[in-house]
């Protein structure tokens, strides 16, 4: 495939038009650790002055480091015992894939056993992102340099190793990779210029997906044909447009009906049936009224005999009290006069006698009064309504209102105001889009790799970019002869109305076997002459054009089987102005930093 500023980074030219514009100021080469810098950090054009340092015979040496939000890359000076060693630091945010700005950098140097021995805070360079620090060790041997950044979003520690501090410093090693191929130079100044970002390539186990394609579809009883009972002519002021939402009940089509002479008398002897059918119900009405009347009457005589008993009890009881009192105050006075012999014991019964003659009339008259209290009044009847309203017979030729079934969106529209509709034709059509369904055929040979509820991650043209999501409701029970597919329906929530009904969709699910790979963002592939690269990080400002094989597809990773190794590094945005840098390199003439 070739690659053009206009085709699939269209959108980047205005970025590649000031790389174009630069390319005499900021170079392809930086060939690592040949050029020499300014005391500010800028480099310099590639014949040093007579004032460059005395270590610009020597290569200086470069590493590239990284935290979980950090990317740095620094170039220092071979590390001799007593002498200065100027570090020129590069920091991108690895989110941002921006240069660090405004930050404090901290070098601190550990000995063999982790103490500190010194620490020196770096200066801003001239260009945003580099800082400078200058470093002398006393003593030969092993350390260790922490680098901590802080600024108001960042607050990193590198903890690095084997920095090696000799009057003699071996030379810089040159690995070459597993996989040798064309490098790319571009300065980190360009890199920012383009909001480089890279990617860590991670081995990890994934699910092995099932692909497919399917397609939206109406959920369940969440569509509607409207159409009329009835021949007749669509009517009324406007008809609803397609897209237009709809509530439940609310007005769609009027229709008004087409009637024959028939119909007419058809209709006539219907309304005197009901005619008469009303006149016998209301006669029926009044004779059970009358009834009621005459129960009502009843219920009043018996309820004022019932509180007459009830009142004339209540006197009975307060008298048989009143003598129940007096006996027993009496029998009590005549125990105390027989106990002096004032009287007889005969005359002492007697007393006795009227006292429980007394009580048990008491007794009585309340065991009446207490059955008598549960007895209620009769209540009244309620009489009925002796008038029935009138049975709604609609008479051919009238309007007919056809309302909407569900609330949703109208998506068909079939006829037009004043055209003629036969019975049972359809009118307008009504679906609610939120949720949708996704119906997909999946071979009988996946069908053992699905599960209630899982989940389907599935895209479509309209949002190249976008994935949505569906759960796994119905797993058919046909399959299908001649494709070996069982239908498979998921449930997709769809809020913002983005599906529309018959959008193709490329599906992949999550199978139940798992498999390990390597994964790298699909943004990091490039098409080339039909062949999958990517750029891997070689150092901070180099990077090595490769080519990999490519396996699964996962949505926005893809695993790659071959060419790339777990750890390694790709550009994952801005792959595109690399291809274009080997390409096309800016002229190799003067080499520096500054913007």
């Amino acid at each position: 495939m070739t690659f053009s500023i206009f085709s699939q980074d269209f959108k980047k030219a205005p970025i590649l038009l000031v790389l174009w514009l630069l390319g005499p100021l900021i170079v392809v080469g930086c060939d690592r650790g040949t050029h020499a810098h300014g005391p500010q950090g800028e480099h310099l054009a590639s014949t040093p002055s007579p004032s460059a340092s005395s270590h610009s015979e020597e290569e200086p040496l470069a590493r590239t480091e990284f935290s979980k939000r950090l990317e740095n890359f620094f170039e220092f000076d071979a590390l001799k015992p007593g002498e200065a060693s100027q570090f020129l630091i590069h920091l991108t945010d690895l989110k941002t894939g921006k240069p660090v700005k405004d930050g404090k950098v901290v070098l601190h140097v550990r000995g063999s056993n982790g103490m500190e021995i010194q620490s020196t805070e770096a200066k801003v360079g001239k260009v945003t992102g580099i800082y400078v620090a200058q470093l002398k060790i006393k003593e030969s041997g092993t350390y260790g340099i922490d680098f901590t950044v802080k600024n108001d979003i960042l607050d990193e520690t590198m903890s690095l190793k084997n920095f090696e501090v000799s009057a003699n410093p071996a030379p810089a090693s040159e690995e070459e990779p597993a996989q040798a191929g064309p490098t790319v130079a571009f300065l980190m100044e360009q890199q920012w210029l383009i909001d480089m970002t890279l990617a860590e390539a991670v081995q990890n186990d994934f699910a092995q997906p099932i692909s497919s394609t399917g397609r939206v579809v109406p959920a369940a009883n969440s569509h509607a044909i409207v159409s009329s009972p009835v021949p007749g002519k669509i009517t009324g002021r406007n008809l609803p447009r397609v897209g237009q939402e709809v509530a439940l009940d609310q007005t769609l089509v009027v229709v008004q009906e087409f009637s024959t002479v028939g119909e007419e008398a058809q209709v006539r002897a219907a309304l005197a049936q009901v005619k008469a059918a009303q006149i016998q119900t209301e006669a029926q009405l009044k004779s059970q009224n009358a009834t009621l009347r005459n129960q009502n009457a009843q219920s009043l005589v018996e309820n004022a005999r019932l509180a007459s008993e009830k009142r004339e009890l209540a006197g009975a009881v307060d008298v048989s009290r009143t003598e129940f009192e007096h006996a027993r105050h009496e029998v009590e006075r005549a125990r105390e006069v027989y106990k002096i012999e004032a009287i007889s014991e005969k005359e002492l019964h007697v007393f006795e006698e009227g006292y429980q003659k007394a009580k048990a009339t008491l007794n009585a008259n309340l065991a009446r009064q207490k059955a008598l209290g549960k007895a209620r009044a009769v209540p009244q009847a309620a009489l009925l309504s002796e008038s029935v309203s009138g049975v709604g017979v609609n008479s051919p030729g009238g309007t007919l209102t056809l309302t909407a079934p569900l609330s949703g969106t109208l998506t068909k529209v079939h006829k037009a105001l004043g055209e003629h509709v036969d019975s049972g034709e359809a009118i307008v059509e009504v679906t609610h889009l939120d949720p949708v369904w996704l119906e997909s055929p999946v071979f009988e040979a996946d069908l053992g790799k699905l599960s209630q509820g899982m989940k389907a991650t599935f895209s479509v043209l309209s949002f190249p970019d976008r994935e949505f999501q569906g759960t796994l409701l119905n797993i058919g029970s046909v399959i299908d002869e001649k494709t070996r597919a069982a239908t498979v329906l998921f449930r997709v929530d769809n809020p913002d109305r983005a599906l529309r009904l018959g959008m193709q969709a490329d599906i992949r699910l999550d199978g139940r076997e798992t498999v390990s790979a390597t994964l790298i963002p699909k943004d990091a592939l490039l098409d080339r002459d039909g062949k999958k690269i990517v750029y891997v990080l070689l150092s901070g400002e180099e990077f090595q054009r490769r080519q990999v094989t490519v396996g699964q597809d996962l949505g926005n990773r893809v695993a790659v089987t071959s060419g790339l190794k777990p750890g390694e590094r790709v550009v994952s945005q801005g792959a595109y102005q690399l291809f274009l840098q080997e390409t096309d390199p800016a002229d190799a003439g003067v080499h520096s930093h500054e913007t």
